[in-house]
């Protein structure tokens, strides 16, 4: 509660006010940047990394631990329709359909 009322303020607006509640909606609010394809893929190299650190091959505790949490980290990825990394690099996929006009 405290650090959103010093995010708020540092716009030099009251807190309450609404253009200081925009402002800290537009810094806190996470946007979807996956497109379905490349959710889809997300989803293939997942059942892949999973399937392969599942299967019981020769992989040392590490690499299968290691292989475990990048494919919940895919899955949590696909679910949210949002990567942190692609966030970082200011990167989209997803692709925005324009509304359908009507003849009138």
């Amino acid at each position: 509660m405290a650090l959103t009322k010093i995010i708020a303020c540092s716009d030099f607006a009251h807190p309450s006010s609404p253009e200081a509640q925009l402002s800290l909606h537009k810094k806190i609010t996470m946007y979807k940047n996956l497109g379905v394809i490349d959710r889809l893929l997300r989803f293939i190299l997942m059942d892949f990394v999973l399937g392969y650190s599942l299967a019981g091959l020769e992989l040392s505790d590490f690499w299968a631990d290691a292989c475990l949490l990048f494919s919940i980290y895919l899955i949590l990825t696909i679910l949210a329709a949002y990567s942190p990394i692609y966030y970082l690099f200011d990167w989209n996929t997803r692709v925005y359909e324009s509304p359908i006009e009507t003849p009138q």
